[in-house]
């Protein structure tokens, strides 16, 4: 959790939250504010600014996770290296600071918390899996599927799926991030 911009010791009543905040909310959120619907403060779930560009860094933690779930630290280590390779790569012609230049110009103030929200929903998920004894790939998408957030996204199309996989495989274990 990191405060981008926007310190100012007043009083947070109202806080705009969202997936990701670009400079379209910031926007929205100065036009509410004109309107006398303003917010104190603006959260983003994923990160920006300078969280986004050492985001490689902290990385590391999750090969660590997928040898508490059984996976040789060999292996866990060169599945992760390759991510973050990627990762940093994609990193270097990101305009990371775009939406707090822009929230710093609007006078609003912003901050990311992603780690906090992606723990609890993991531990939701887990305990859900482990009630419901998960084995196929099937199952494991049709108890996503009984979510109002994975149905929503769904009618979108942008659900849950198998990508790697046939529907009656074994899930052989789960872990989300």
């Amino acid at each position: 959790m990191r405060i981008l911009d926007g310190g100012q010791s007043k009083g947070i009543k109202r806080i705009l939250v969202g997936i990701d905040i670009g400079i379209g909310e910031l926007l929205m959120a100065d036009q509410l504010a004109q309107k006398g619907k303003g917010f104190d403060l603006v959260i983003a779930h994923h990160l920006r600014g300078i969280t986004l560009v050492g985001l490689y860094n902290v990385m590391s933690v999750k090969m660590d996770h997928l040898v508490n779930l059984g996976l040789q630290r060999k292996i866990a280590k060169d599945l992760m290296r390759k991510r973050i390779g990627g990762v940093v790569c994609s990193l270097h012609s990101v305009n990371y600071n775009l939406d707090v230049d822009a929230a710093k110009l609007l006078n609003i103030p912003f901050m990311c918390c992603h780690l906090p929200v992606g723990n609890y929903v993991a531990r939701y998920l887990q305990k859900c899996v482990n009630l419901k004894k998960t084995k196929t790939l099937k199952q494991f998408v049709d108890l996503l599927m009984k979510e109002t957030e994975y149905r929503h996204s769904a009618a979108f199309k942008a659900g849950p799926e198998t990508l790697i996989g046939k529907a009656k495989d074994m899930a052989g274990g789960t872990y989300y991030e």
